[in-house]
């Protein structure tokens, strides 16, 4: 997943000068709110009232929870954000939080939650277009000067990443200027300034080429990033699906519905309605800052600090008292993607060689501790003796990653989760 951050003395940050006009509230709730509501309901969230520093104790503290089964972190006093709130651990490696993530009822073995995923990724609904006075993040809207991000608990999760991050569990969208589609995507933002934050995308991601064909055309790239966001809407955000096609689409499939979204008058861009807070702007050709590093999934830190395109950031829009959504990538079962992104490639993995007829399949799994990538077992009936070659081959030629072969007779689920 692309996201990096300054280390320093951040200056107290100010609040807003003007809020703008207010939006009604509409249902008066998020997906986030949603979504968390439900956590409850399972006895699975964790509210933290005392005083939290965003500045390494709270990522501190999720990594040493988080390492096992545990709750969602909300923390609700965070120190110099008063009035704001940030989550974590929203799935981690919690099978029960994954599956409400994908629409389902928590399940007893991670493969039934991977055939699940399989099924609805398959089917893909349009998002529906709501007015601007319907979006909860329109509760207060802010522009040009008045901007300051720091009013949001940006987090520095590891001692050397290179500044606060606003920008981890977010969902970044973008658009084609030849073909108009539009992605969405998780990119990490490290803030540069009150009104500027970097948006690091590796090359050949969707978003680095749509900059790069604005870029060509001479013009500033319109982009947006939510935050507080419905976390089945980060899964499919931080997901690699095909590049002609839109996130959205995949959300709405595998919700069951469609996502709501508005058309912002500012760029153009259809905007997730029921995020709770939603930035606007413009990234303008050759225009960067050192950025990074940032502490990855990997267990290390990716690149040094680096040259990283950044957003002029043109309006913020956020309904009060606002959650910021946050990952923390780390090398152990508290990386945030790591279930998620297993089930996924699992999921993908398994549609594949169905469709290219390999018969049989038990059970697909690629390993959570690696964040999905690099291992997967493949449990199949053999019927001949080179058949697992075959889907050995298979998988490995599908880009998703090496597949190891489980020749099991039986094929059961059980065998193939402890493989």
């Amino acid at each position: 997943m692309d996201m990096s951050v300054t280390v320093g003395t951040a200056r107290q940050p100010q609040p807003a000068k003007a809020e703008g006009q207010k939006a009604p509230r509409g249902a008066n709730s998020s997906d986030l709110d949603a979504w968390l509501e439900k956590v409850e309901l399972l006895g699975e969230l964790k509210r933290i009232t005392a005083e939290v520093d965003p500045d390494l104790e709270a990522a501190t503290i999720t990594y040493l929870v988080a390492g096992e089964k545990s709750p969602a972190l909300l923390f609700e006093n965070i120190k110099g954000h008063p009035g704001h709130r940030a989550l974590y651990n929203m799935v981690g490696c919690n099978l029960s939080r994954f599956c409400l993530m994908i629409g389902e009822q928590p399940m007893d073995h991670p493969l039934k939650a991977v055939q699940s995923l399989q099924q609805k990724l398959g089917r893909k609904v349009p998002p529906k277009e709501v007015s601007a006075e319907q979006a909860i993040c329109n509760q207060n809207i802010v522009e040009g000067n008045d901007i300051d991000i720091r009013i949001f608990p940006a987090q520095r999760m590891w001692p050397l990443d290179g500044g606060m991050y606003l920008g981890t569990g977010d969902a970044v969208v973008t658009k084609d200027p030849e073909t108009g589609r539009v992605n969405v995507g998780t990119y990490r933002m490290m803030i540069k300034g009150p009104r500027e934050v970097g948006v690091y995308t590796s090359p050949g991601k969707d978003a680095t080429i749509d900059r790069e064909k604005w870029w060509r055309r001479g013009k500033p790239m319109p982009i947006a990033a939510a935050y507080g966001i419905d976390p089945l809407l980060f899964l499919v955000a931080a997901t690699s699906l095909p590049k002609t096609e839109c996130e959205y689409d995949y959300y709405s499939g595998i919700n069951g519905a469609p996502i709501e979204v508005f058309i912002s008058d500012l760029t153009g861009l259809p905007l997730p309605a029921r995020a709770e807070i939603v930035i606007e702007g413009f990234l303008y050709p050759d225009e960067t800052f050192a950025e990074g590093p940032f502490g990855e999934f990997t267990g290390y830190y990716g690149r040094p600090s680096g040259a990283t395109p950044f957003m002029r950031v043109e309006r913020v829009r956020y309904r009060d008292n606002p959650t910021l959504t946050c990952a923390l990538m780390a090398d152990s079962a508290a990386n945030e993607c790591g279930l998620f992104w297993a089930a996924l490639r699992s999921a993908g993995i398994w549609a594949d060689l169905q469709k290219l007829g390999v018969p049989g399949i038990k059970g697909v799994w690629s390993i959570p501790e690696a964040a999905g990538w690099g291992i997967t077992v493949v449990s199949i009936r053999r019927r001949y003796r080179s058949e697992q070659y075959r889907s050995g081959v298979v998988g490995n030629g599908d880009a998703f990653a090496p597949s190891a072969v489980d020749r099991h007779p039986a094929g059961d689920l059980e065998h193939v989760s402890r493989s």
